[in-house]
């Protein structure tokens, strides 16, 4: 068999499973629509909600594909466009959208309905469009591009899967604490650390989008097995960021109280918070792209279980911590499991691709 005939082969069984992955995220959102439905339903609160507001649930529908799309694309070794579909394009339309209705004194909830709907669809289809370019400009031979043998062990089967679980599962993490303060302490709490959290994530969006920026290089390297210039590259871009979050960091921490203020004069009781969240960011951005590289270079299994390693520490230590701490337990915690998460993920980039466990120094 000729290597153009097992391309073609190949790229077949990769549309077909796109297709049946896709087919099964249907079917699992559907169900969750289903569930959630059947719960609001039951529940006497369900009943007070208006009838417009249910039209919200096919929501879950769109934004649960979308994140298949992700997972996808990330898949494909296009991990700079992942972001595209659902942190750029579904909330852009949807900020844009909201200015419009306040510039144009729109007060309408069915309006707000529409616009959170049509932001989501807008979305989907962007996830589509660039699910389906990166799959099929996908390398799908990475060494010998004669050997059929070594073309059809350069995709695994289903190479999306453990991405698509990483990218519910981070969904997920990321809302635990907030959930653990609200029903575990107090709500007034959980809205002081829910502001506190906003403030701190913003001083890691540029170790995020140079990640990003780099994760074709990671791939590139890896699948040309140049591992010397995959060390100076991390090496380099985990330094630069470092230092950047780090100048954030500190111009944040001391305007800390001003910050916070912005939402109300309560707001500065989170600042504790704030700082234990602030050193929850620098431990991520120190630990350089361990994620990315691990999602870069056919890892993404480990990328998983060390993200449900800190899922799981969460889960364990905010029932125990948040009723007697409340939301600076809290932050405690998410310090906690961020520190286990990224340990276990410089570990495994280290066992497998033989990179200094300090990024910075690889």
């Amino acid at each position: 068999m000729s290597a153009t005939s097992t391309t073609t082969d190949l790229r077949g069984k990769l549309s077909k499973y796109v297709k049946n992955a896709a087919i099964n995220v249907w079917l699992m959102a559907l169900g969750v629509v289903v569930v959630e439905i059947v719960l609001i339903w039951l529940l006497p609160i369900g009943r007070t909600i208006p009838l417009e507001m249910w039209l919200l649930i096919p929501l879950i529908l769109f934004i649960t594909r979308t994140r298949l799309s992700q997972g996808i694309i990330r898949g494909a070794h296009h991990a700079g466009l992942a972001i595209a579909p659902d942190g750029i394009v579904r909330p852009g339309l949807t900020v844009l959208g909201l200015t419009g209705m306040l510039i144009f004194g729109i007060d309408a909830t069915g309006v707000l309905i529409a616009l959170m709907l049509f932001s989501a669809a807008v979305g989907f289809a962007c996830g589509k469009t660039v699910e389906n370019s990166c799959v099929n400009s996908a390398e799908l031979c990475t060494k010998e591009k004669n050997s059929k043998q070594k073309c059809q062990e350069s995709i695994p089967a289903n190479f999306s899967h453990a991405i698509y679980a990483s990218s519910i599962l981070a969904v997920f993490a990321s809302q635990m604490a907030v959930i653990a303060i609200g029903n575990l302490a107090a709500p007034e709490e959980a809205g002081l650390y829910a502001a506190a959290e906003r403030f701190a994530l913003s001083a890691a969006l540029i170790g995020q989008a140079v990640y990003l920026a780099v994760a074709s290089r990671i791939a590139a390297y890896y699948s040309v097995g140049d591992l010397t210039s995959l060390r100076s590259l991390v090496r380099r871009v985990t330094r630069s960021v470092i230092i950047a979050t780090a100048c954030i960091s500190m111009v944040m921490f001391v305007a800390a109280e001003p910050l916070l203020g912005i939402y109300g004069k309560e707001f500065v009781a989170a600042h504790t918070v704030f700082v234990i969240l602030m050193l929850s960011v620098m431990v991520n951005v120190s630990a350089g792209p361990v994620g990315i590289i691990l999602l870069m270079t056919r890892n993404e299994k480990k990328h998983l279980l060390a993200l449900s390693a800190s899922v799981a520490t969460q889960a364990i230590l905010l029932p125990v911590v948040v009723p007697v701490y409340g939301m600076v337990g809290t932050a405690c915690v998410v310090f906690t499991s961020t520190l286990v998460w990224n340990c276990l993920m410089a570990q495994f980039v280290h066992r497998h691709l033989s990179i200094n466990r300090f990024l910075a120094w690889a």
